[in-house]
């Protein structure tokens, strides 16, 4: 564990403010949900809370599922990181989303992208192709999002895709 020398008093009703400096590093934002738990060493632990509400191999499933059936490439997302990722010629299991990706997410509604596409994480190079971006959505809280990525999204194609990653989201959330 890296230490910050960053020292904060709990106040009387037993809350901590984490330092904008960390919120900014970690990507903590303003309504994000984190674990709280204590490890063998009687630590007090902080962990962003996985919100898409289905396990690591449940997740996997489903994306190979959605894989499969539809032969797009294929992630599943938090608000924060890619959890499942089927396809591509990178991995992307564990990156960061990117910004535009998570602004995209925010509006809850499904969208397809027929021209310039989102970078899905900081680091990615999308340079052509479409996308369909269905977020994860689950009591008006916005939990995460699907995407799948092609060269083009048309017709049947498009209804199986759209069809499935719905119906995953439903399930997801």
């Amino acid at each position: 564990m890296k230490e910050t020398g960053i020292v904060r008093r709990i106040d009387e009703l037993g809350r901590v403010v984490i330092p904008k400096e960390l919120r900014k590093v970690l990507k903590l934002k303003e309504g994000e949900l984190l674990e709280i738990y204590t490890n063998d060493k009687a630590e007090l632990v902080l962990k962003k809370y996985n919100e898409v509400g289905a396990d690591s191999e449940q997740l996997h499933t489903m994306c190979k599922i959605l894989y499969k059936t539809t032969g797009k490439e294929t992630f599943i997302c938090d608000t924060g990181a890619i959890l499942a990722h089927c396809g591509g010629s990178e991995p992307l299991e564990g990156e960061e989303i990117s910004e535009e990706l998570y602004n995209l997410l925010v509006n809850r509604r499904s969208k397809h992208i027929t021209d310039n596409p989102v970078k899905t994480t900081e680091t990615s190079q999308e340079e052509s192709g479409e996308q369909y971006i269905v977020p994860l959505v689950s009591r008006g809280d916005l939990y995460g999002g699907i995407v799948l990525c092609a060269q083009k999204l048309e017709g049947s194609d498009f209804v199986v895709c759209d069809a499935m990653a719905q119906y995953l989201a439903y399930n997801i959330g």
